[in-house]
């Protein structure tokens, strides 16, 4: 495989980085118009580089990452259609410049135009959201993402970088990082009230700060404080329900969930190990952007469209008109890629947590894979047929039926299958 990647500043590197680290075969090629940055990138990561898009033969390239300004990236897109290349991974746009003739280009399905999410890969919002399915009861959450921001790029000026311009400033870039998954774990958005003000001497012409209520269509209530103020990098989120208290701090350490039998709050430990990188904050894990990267790749080398981007799956969708019921291992991982208003879920990862006990790094109780799943049931597993879709359905399938004839989990399964 031979990839592109347009853009070599921090994303750049960072996403080249990690390709060699998930497929050290896999050929890269960098463009980027200064030269300072070409010759980092060429002795760091050993790989060819040029000034322009001149000098590729892309009849050769497989796929191509946009790490460049945000305001590029739409139109690269468009250009890189017209050279054949339908394989397309891009950072955040910050805007919606032609979008329409993006949407009418993907609809064609000649490829993957994958538009980067990355929160949505991160463990403890997946844990989050395993919880929420599981949560009738009404919630409300306070949520509050700041960091001052001469201290985002503190080897440039602000100014001399995309977050410090209008249109694609700081506050916006904050905000196009998490609503995605604010919206994935706690519904679409109903209606919405905010105040915003500039309260710094930033030599900025937008406002600093932005406070907002949301209300989402099945009732939830958030209360969002997203800046470019606070000198101390800050992810505070906090969800409260009759069933559920939840703190996150924004790093792995920091995520706590209230345990209602001993009534009080236990960390949650959601990675078994945590890749972090020297000059940035405790709050940047790399795991995010690898499982984010290596699903981009998988998708390519396998032909898969996760449309959900840019445009939903109908032909899925009509598929499963009339399902009542969502069974999955992690259910909240594959939900990301659905957009089915399911009536009932049911995890088989959650609902064994407590069965399998297995020790987690923080002392709580990790997460059960699949096939240790499946092996505590007393189901074969075939090694080398896991993480392939229709095998891992059907252990997802057998375990299902094993805790339907499990005394400890038959009640609570009848009643999931009874409700229509």
């Amino acid at each position: 495989m031979k990839l592109l990647v347009i853009g070599l500043g921090s994303m750049g590197k960072r996403r080249i980085r990690l390709l060699k680290e998930y497929d050290s075969s896999i050929e890269i090629i960098g463009i980027d118009k200064q030269a300072i940055r070409r010759d980092e990138v060429e002795k760091l990561y050993k790989i060819k580089t040029c000034d322009n898009m001149d000098e590729i033969n892309f009849s050769e390239i497989n796929g191509v990452l946009l790490c460049s300004s945000p305001l590029t990236h739409t139109k690269l897109i468009l250009e890189l259609n017209l050279k054949g290349i339908y394989n397309i991974f891009t950072e955040l746009n910050l805007n919606s410049n032609f979008y329409d003739q993006i949407i009418n280009m993907e609809e064609e399905n000649k490829g993957i135009l994958f538009l980067s999410s990355t929160l949505l890969y991160r463990k403890e919002i997946q844990y989050i959201k395993n919880i929420l399915l599981l949560d009738k009861a009404k919630k409300t959450y306070n949520y509050h993402v700041g960091q001052y921001l001469q201290d985002w790029h503190p080897w440039e000026n602000y100014n001399d970088f995309f977050i410090g311009k209008k249109e694609t400033n700081g506050c916006r870039e904050i905000m196009a990082i998490e609503f995605p998954w604010i919206v994935d774990v706690f519904g679409e958005i109903e209606s919405f009230y905010c105040l915003k003000d500039k309260i710094t001497d930033l030599n900025i012409d937008y406002n600093d700060n932005y406070h907002i209520i949301l209300k989402h269509k099945n009732g939830t209530i958030g209360s969002l404080q997203f800046d470019v103020v606070s000198r101390e990098a800050t992810t505070s989120l906090e969800i409260i329900s009759e069933n559920n208290h939840i703190k996150w701090n924004g790093t792995p350490e920091g995520f706590k969930v209230f345990d209602l039998n001993d009534k009080k709050m236990k960390d949650v430990g959601t990675y078994e190990k945590i890749d972090r990188k020297e000059g940035y904050s405790q709050l940047i894990i790399e795991d995010m952007y690898l499982e984010e990267i290596s699903t981009f790749i998988n998708s390519v080398k396998e032909n898969r469209n996760y449309s959900k981007y840019f445009k939903e799956d109908y032909d899925f969708e009509d598929f499963c008109d009339g399902v009542k019921h969502f069974v999955a291992h992690n259910i909240s991982f594959d939900s990301q890629f659905l957009n089915i208003p399911y009536m009932k879920k049911f995890c088989t990862m959650n609902e064994n947590i407590e069965n399998l006990k297995i020790e987690g790094k923080y002392g709580n109780y990790k997460w059960p894979k699949l096939n240790e799943t499946a092996k505590y049931y007393g189901i074969e597993v075939d090694e080398l047929s896991t993480h392939r879709s229709d095998y891992d359905t059907y252990l997802c399938k057998e375990i299902f039926v094993k805790m339907l004839k499990d005394n400890n989990y038959n009640s609570k399964i009848l009643e999931f299958l009874s409700v229509e």
